[in-house]
């Protein structure tokens, strides 16, 4: 069921999806990173946060999977390393093979 919701996430409003969970989410700000706690595309904390691998950059789920699957090559966006996979709490998920 996870998998099925974290397939659908790219295709809903990401703003309205975050409104929505922000209350569920844990408050990251109050950290001294940041800047590196927020998403570098959308720059915000990350609602679903998922780690670009193999940097382990962290991102916003709905950011992250549709520049991967725009492109195959995408690269991370704060050290220019290209992204192979990405992983959540342990999970991962290799972009360049998803499982169906």
């Amino acid at each position: 069921m996870r998998e099925m919701l974290l397939l659908l996430i790219p295709l809903l409003n990401s703003s309205s999806i975050k409104k929505f969970l922000l209350p569920f989410s844990k408050d990251k700000s109050s950290g001294s990173a940041g800047d590196e706690a927020a998403c570098p595309i959308c720059l915000a904390n990350p609602t679903i946060p998922f780690l670009a691998l193999p940097c382990q950059h962290s991102y916003c789920y709905y950011c992250l999977r549709t520049r991967c699957a725009a492109a195959l090559t995408f690269r991370c966006s704060r050290c220019n390393e290209p992204v192979i996979a990405m992983q959540r709490h342990g999970g991962v998920i290799d972009i360049k093979n998803p499982k169906h």
